[in-house]
């Protein structure tokens, strides 16, 4: 909805009822806990239908951020870790046990109940016997699940599309889509986040220029890294600490991060599309050679 010509509203519409009762549940929790500066307003919740109503943000998410300003990204990144961290420090019993208790099935690559095989395409099989025929892969898929270590609040699907960068301030992130948030391990907040700057730094290769999906603004290794210190530099300064478990895990959900975002990609295609290969590539080199890799990719260094 919008007032001469400026959106005031926005309602959010699922298949699930349930799906809005948790997110605005959770929303609820986090803001009685003094997090409301990074969440959405509720302004109504029509439950019964599966919507919600919440107050417009005027911004721009940050997938659509970097792309535009890709290179200049140092800010936004920086205040997406205050956000992350802000979140990661507050102490759980404080929302009252309001937050589920996250089991870590998201990283469950083959066998996740929630998932049926039949229910899938074409290309999404196509990426499941290609992690099926890699060793690597087939280890993440078959031990990732048991790296779990939950230990704070999370958000739980925190890709660029639910982070927006104010359009007044790029300082200043709000996180939005609370449905997946609970008690559950901060590395894999900060994997999705680290997983998305190497997918936009893999869409500019050239490899990846005859691929079926778009590709994103040029940006170079090194912009990634920038871009990942900034980050952690704000979730520092939040109190946040990335401890050597976290560290040690990391390589590990951010390939796995990379094996969803082939699966993503892959939806309504007959084979797994040529960004999505390069995706699971990737994935696979980390997940052989993890402590390489983060020194390589993010200028961090993985587990030994």
């Amino acid at each position: 909805m919008d007032v001469g010509g400026e959106p005031i509203l926005f309602v959010k519409r699922t298949a699930r009822p349930a799906g809005p009762r948790q997110e605005a549940s959770n929303i609820r929790a986090l803001a009685r806990a003094g997090l409301s500066a990074i969440l959405p307003v509720i302004l109504d919740e029509g439950v019964s239908v599966g919507t919600m109503v919440l107050k417009y943000a005027p911004g721009v998410d940050l997938r659509a951020y970097h792309h535009e300003h890709w290179g200049q990204t140092t800010s936004v990144a920086h205040a997406l870790g205050i956000a992350l961290g802000r979140l990661h420090v507050l102490d759980y019993r404080s929302v009252g046990g309001k937050l589920p208790v996250l089991d870590g099935r998201v990283l469950r690559l083959m066998d996740d109940p929630t998932t049926a095989i039949a229910d899938l395409g074409p290309g999404e099989r196509n990426v499941l016997a290609i992690v099926g025929g890699d060793r690597a892969l087939a280890d993440l898929a078959a031990h990732a699940g048991d790296m779990w270590s939950p230990r704070c609040v999370i958000h739980g699907d925190l890709r660029w599309d639910n982070a927006i960068a104010s359009r007044a301030e790029a300082s200043t992130v709000m996180l939005v889509d609370w449905e997946h948030a609970g008690i559950g391990d901060p590395a894999w907040d900060l994997a999705m986040c680290f997983s998305d700057y190497v997918a936009a730094w893999i869409a500019a290769s050239r490899e990846a220029s005859d691929s079926e999906v778009s590709i994103a603004a040029p940006c170079a290794l090194g912009d990634v890294h920038s871009a990942i210190g900034a980050m952690l530099s704000g979730y520092a300064s939040s109190g946040a600490i990335v401890n050597p478990g976290d560290i040690e895990r990391l390589p590990y959900y951010v390939a796995v991060r990379l094996v969803h975002s082939a699966l993503e990609l892959s939806a309504g295609y007959e084979r797994c599309p040529r960004l999505g290969v390069l995706q699971l590539q990737l994935a696979s080199n980390v997940a052989r050679n993890p402590r390489t890799a983060f020194l390589d990719l993010f200028g961090i260094l993985g587990s030994s």
